[in-house]
């Protein structure tokens, strides 16, 4: 019996950088709660982000955040990953070195980036929603880091996180996160991880957990959930790493095809309970 669903945001429940879930996920959601069923968010979106898409529903539900660096439920902080020391201002300054890269930072006391363009701002204000603090020299702040990421729409961010891996080793999880993100985090923190932890939290096994995935920073999400499906563009890797393939994306519904299975059940039992009611 499926307990906890958790499903990737961005290429998933949404199109990439989309802020608009059809409202009937909304609905899925109030009814999973009523079913005693966990639905959680697991983005490598900012919390204020992923909650400015889940807002009618942010008290029926749990938050992970920045890839797995947050677990957020009533805005109350569960569990946490962030950066040991300064290695993310060594981040900061490698990120600067990539041409054409828009660079910000996630951080217990806010977002924060240098870059003035004016299309990246944009971006992240009206499009994910996240207020964002300007600092012309990020290695200057004291800030208690969870993530550092850069916005590269001309490069390969795969190829990118390729090499961050080569040049920080240990020191950061590095990850192609959608399109055109390269998100480094703290070490061993990945949505994976941050789903183990919910599990233990809610007592509920793998065997009783749903998950949704499309891009590899999805791929530990999805081995950790014995009913995973991997989007139907996903990368191989990503398919591979899922139980079941979706017949679509988030613009043909796939993800909500499956949640409305399930709660089905519950709209069928609410008509027995209303029916026997009526008989007496």
């Amino acid at each position: 019996m499926i307990k906890l669903i958790v499903s990737d945001v961005d290429g998933t429940l949404i199109p990439e950088g989309g802020k608009d879930p059809d409202p009937h996920l909304f609905d899925y959601i109030r009814k999973l709660k009523n079913m005693g069923i966990c639905f959680a968010a697991a983005s490598g979106r900012q919390y204020e982000s992923v909650l400015h898409v889940f807002r009618p529903v942010k008290d029926d539900m749990v938050f992970i955040a920045d890839n797995g660096s947050f677990i957020m439920e009533h805005d109350r902080v569960l569990a946490s990953s962030i950066f040991d020391g300064d290695i993310w201002k060594d981040i900061v300054r490698y990120a600067q070195t990539i041409p054409g890269a828009c660079l910000m930072v996630s951080s217990l006391e806010g977002t924060y980036t240098p870059s003035m363009d004016a299309g990246f701002l944009s971006l992240m204000g009206s499009g994910y929603g996240v207020k964002m603090h300007y600092s012309r020299d990020l290695t200057a702040l004291d800030l208690h880091v969870s993530k550092v990421a850069f916005y590269a729409p001309e490069q390969d961010p795969f190829a990118l996180a390729g090499e961050g891996r080569t040049i920080f080793g240990e020191d950061a999880c590095v990850l192609a996160s959608g399109t055109h993100w390269v998100d480094f985090i703290a070490p061993q923190t990945n949505k994976g991880t941050a789903l183990r932890i919910l599990q233990n939290l809610l007592g509920v096994t793998a065997q009783e957990t749903m998950a949704f995935g499309d891009n590899y920073n999805d791929i530990d999400l999805l081995s950790n959930a014995a009913e995973s499906y991997a989007d139907a563009a996903a990368p191989d890797l990503v398919r591979n790493a899922a139980a079941h393939v979706l017949d679509g994306g988030p613009e043909e519904g796939a993800v909500l095809r499956i949640l409305q299975k399930v709660t089905d059940q519950y709209d069928r039992n609410e008509s027995r309970i209303i029916t026997g009611r009526a008989e007496i």
